[in-house]
């Protein structure tokens, strides 16, 4: 038999052969992408979950300091109760904000720079906090500024707020406080600074407007900072009941 001779082939190093590194089908594309897909839906959420809770932690923290800051300014001045406001008299600009006098405490010294500013907000407000009114006091927690009141059973004098404010003349005006640690009952269940688009909020006011100015920042729910200085998340029932009447945790709830 003749002998054949076939032409010899060469493979170039440069050309690779047909299928000699297969790719993906169409089906193993689609199984890859819905796998993914798969781990972006579980990831997500917990990751939002996890930002939540950390500006929760922040936002509690910063109750803390603001309630400790506060216990220690009253330890330094006879045990009064840190004021909502001072008023000296005389010019109207001469206000001075409960902010104003614990922003010392907070461990920020304020030289007046931006930076410094900055840090400042940060530590009186909020994470999740934001007022579109742009407040001048620029403050994201509200005081209560009656922590005297016992609901209905309310004396005269359990209805004066915490203020300190002067005539031009230099006498004490108006029915206002101040009050002292002493007079104030049920520090476990009063509250002291909480969530809130207001720099203050009182019972009177309460009554008269409901919670529109208590901020649920939370997952609908208003941390704040108690009188006896631990901190809580609460709802918007429990954040009316604790500063109309903290005495009575089953107070009948209007519709705030």
């Amino acid at each position: 038999m003749p002998n054949k001779h076939y032409p010899k082939t060469y493979n170039h190093p440069m050309i690779s052969r047909k299928n000699s590194a297969p790719g993906f089908s169409l089906v193993e594309l689609l199984v890859s992408l819905t796998i993914v897909a798969v781990l972006v839906a579980i990831l997500v959420p917990t990751v939002s979950s996890v930002m939540e809770r950390g500006r929760t932690m922040n936002c509690q923290s910063n109750l803390r300091q603001i309630g400790s800051a506060a216990l220690i300014w009253s330890a330094e001045n006879n045990g009064w109760v840190a004021p909502t406001l001072i008023r000296p008299g005389g010019d109207a600009n001469a206000l001075q904000w409960n902010k104003d006098l614990l922003i010392g405490y907070l461990g920020i010294p304020d030289d007046g720079t931006p930076e410094v500013k900055t840090q400042i907000k940060k530590k009186i407000s909020c994470p999740e906090w934001y007022d579109p009114q742009t407040t001048f006091w620029d403050w994201g927690y509200a005081i209560n500024d009656t922590p005297g009141y016992e609901g209905t059973r309310t004396t005269k004098r359990q209805k004066q707020t915490n203020r300190i404010v002067y005539d031009d003349d230099g006498t004490k005006k108006g029915n206002f406080g101040p009050w002292t640690m002493q007079e104030i009952t049920h520090p476990t269940s009063r509250l002291f600074f909480f969530d809130a688009n207001e720099w203050q909020l009182n019972p009177n006011r309460i009554l008269e407007e409901g919670m529109v100015d208590v901020q649920r920042h939370h997952n609908g729910f208003i941390n704040g900072v108690f009188f006896d200085g631990h901190v809580e998340a609460i709802t918007l029932e429990e954040a009316y009941r604790a500063v109309y009447d903290p005495g009575n945790r089953s107070l009948p709830t209007p519709d705030v």
